[in-house]
């Protein structure tokens, strides 16, 4: 009975604009990923490409897509010691069923988010970390609120069938 009046606590994503690039925390305000636009600029050299994005950003301009980077799998394989044959199997075989969850999640969802792409690289921070990278095609506007109001769908869905 109490929990008909219980408040539904509503948990919310936040976005953090840091050079050029938008950083994704969780509600506990954990690292949960990063967007990277699109910004589509070409012919220019490294300077001037930074210079036209971050007056994008203030200006809130608008970028067709972009890409979201997320924790794909830990693999609990390197930077190890020592690991039994039977553990080096388990944890690859764990792996392996993550990996196999994660590509029936891209295929039942790829339309309903509008995923072009999705390719997975190690993490920079932590090798045994491999992350996917999701190509995002809609029309956003470089704006934190906008975007996260973009990306939250699908970030809660990847919350709730416990792949983020």
């Amino acid at each position: 009975m109490h929990q008909l009046f219980r408040k539904k606590i509503k948990r919310n994503w936040k976005c953090e604009y840091d050079d050029t690039i938008y950083k994704i925390y969780d509600w506990d305000d954990n690292l949960a990923g990063y967007f990277y636009p699109l910004y589509n600029i070409r012919g220019k050299n490294e300077f001037e490409e930074e210079e036209i994005m971050v007056k994008m950003n203030e200006k809130k301009e608008k970028i067709y897509g972009g890409h979201l980077m997320i924790p794909f799998l830990k693999l609990n394989l390197l930077d190890i010691d020592y690991l039994t044959i039977n553990e080096t199997i388990s944890n690859l075989q764990n792996s392996i069923q993550r990996a196999i969850t994660w590509k029936k999640w891209i295929e039942d969802n790829k339309n309903k988010f509008n995923l072009s792409k999705s390719l997975i690289c190690t993490s920079r921070e932590d090798r045994n970390l491999l992350t996917v990278l999701f190509e995002i095609n809609k029309e956003i506007a470089l704006d934190e609120k906008i975007i996260i109001r973009e990306i939250t769908p699908m970030l809660d869905q990847l919350h709730m069938d416990e792949l983020l």
